[in-house]
């Protein structure tokens, strides 16, 4: 073998090692970004998750703090109704007096 041809050999060898030693970086980097794509997804799916558990649990506060004013209004119609009906039950005898009285004088 030739000097030259013992060069050309030890390149060519230097460079199927440079190639495989880039081939196999690049697999591992293919792995990692892989790792990390599903990593992301995990988070964002857990994310996810927690923001409708949040957005549920906001809800179903918000519902409940609705449900108990509806109920304090509904007690004070009921108040005002029995005190409307009571005053109307208070006035109706001089009312009907007072109706007798301007029929009788008119």
């Amino acid at each position: 073998m030739s000097p030259e041809q013992s060069i050309l050999q030890k390149i060519r060898e230097k460079e199927l090692e440079i190639s495989a030693r880039v081939e196999e970086i690049r697999s591992q980097s293919d792995v990692l970004i892989e790792e990390a794509q599903q990593e992301a997804g995990e988070i964002i799916e857990r994310f996810d998750a927690e923001g409708k558990e949040a957005a549920r649990n906001y809800y179903n506060a918000e519902m409940q703090a609705i449900q108990s004013e509806i109920e304090v209004l509904n007690q004070e119609t009921i108040e005002k109704k029995n005190d409307l009906q009571k005053s109307w039950e208070e006035n109706l005898p001089r009312a009907v007096e007072m109706i007798i009285q301007e029929v009788l004088s008119g």
